[in-house]
């Protein structure tokens, strides 16, 4: 009996053995199974993510690049300058709305037809030659050409013109921005027309000038010939600078030099005392009433220590403000 007992155990035990391998199989079945799906889930995922990171990129290119067209196209639209593109040909292929407002043709209209069948330019047969010549040789052309629209108005138009090269280098059109400078091209013949008006006039103006400097130089060397030849003392006082001008008379009653400095105190230092305050007082009364002259006269002591009466006559100049400048006149000695 206990030999069956054992044999029962034994063959539980060995079961209980065979159960415990079995189920560990399937777990480690299932554990590879399970690596091996979350590895390939991971890849998935991984795949996913770039794809979308390089649709996401390819997506942004390509709308990158529709604003930048969109944004030429809305820059080209609202440019206040004429924009017009050709093929090699010269035949139009663009043409901006300011185009259309210049030269009074629709793009549609306009669109594959020669250049200068459109822009009729006014007898510049020789400078259209000169623009075709410059873009087809790959240089850019600037000048300014003359357009007779449909109103029959003339205007100037400055071309700036330049080809268009592909990526290899090869010219497959040209682009031209046209401005209307008709106002300004006016405005420059009028100032050169002023200018030039303004030239003659200076001219003649210089020359009268000049003949009048000649004239007040004759006449000055008249007066000083006629002024030192009269016996009597002539003298012009600049009230401002306290400089008195004398002829040889003058100098020679002072005993001053025509090179040295004279002014007021100068000469009335020699006048009596008495006399001096006279010719203050006249002098004063005279500017009180803007008077432009008065006489008086005075006892005059000479250096030689003789006493000479002289009359004198005075005639003061005022500037624009009514300010006394000048006080100028002459004496004549009372020989009485």
């Amino acid at each position: 009996m206990d030999s069956i007992r054992k044999k029962i155990d034994g063959f539980e035990k060995n079961q209980q053995q065979d159960l415990h391998v079995v189920v560990s199989e399937i777990r480690s079945s299932t554990d590879k199974r399970s690596m091996q799906l979350w590895i390939m889930g991971i890849t998935i995922v991984l795949i996913v993510i770039v794809s979308f990171y390089f649709i996401r990129k390819d997506y942004q290119k390509i709308m990158t690049q529709n604003e930048i067209l969109s944004f030429h196209s809305a820059l080209l639209k609202n440019i206040s300058d004429v924009i017009i593109s050709t093929d090699t040909a010269f035949n139009i292929i663009d043409w901006n709305e300011e185009a259309e407002h210049i030269f009074e043709y629709k793009k549609e209209v306009v669109l594959g037809k020669y250049l200068f069948d459109i822009i009729q330019i006014q007898n510049e047969t020789s400078t259209i030659q000169q623009f075709t010549e410059s873009l087809k040789n790959g240089k850019s052309w600037r000048g300014s050409l003359g357009y007779l629209n449909k109103k029959n108005h003339e205007l100037i138009l400055d071309f700036s013109s330049s080809v268009i090269v592909n990526n290899k280098g090869k010219i497959i059109g040209t682009i031209s921005v046209i401005s209307d400078i008709t106002l300004q091209s006016k405005s420059q013949q009028q100032l050169l027309e002023l200018s030039r008006k303004l030239e003659t006039d200076i001219a003649e103006k210089i020359e009268k000038l000049t003949q009048t400097n000649i004239d007040l130089k004759d006449t000055r060397e008249r007066f000083y010939i006629i002024a030192n030849a009269t016996n009597e003392c002539l003298w012009d006082w600049d009230i401002n600078t306290n400089k008195i001008w004398g002829n040889n008379a003058y100098l020679q009653l002072i005993e001053k030099r025509d090179d040295e400095h004279i002014n007021y105190e100068d000469f009335v230092k020699q006048i009596n005392v008495d006399d001096q305050t006279k010719i203050a007082n006249a002098f004063n009364k005279a500017l009180e009433k803007k008077e432009t002259q008065f006489v008086t006269t005075f006892y005059f002591n000479t250096i030689e220590g003789s006493v000479k009466i002289f009359l004198s006559k005075s005639y003061i100049l005022y500037d624009e403000t009514g300010n006394p400048k000048r006080c100028l006149g002459g004496l004549t000695e009372d020989r009485k």
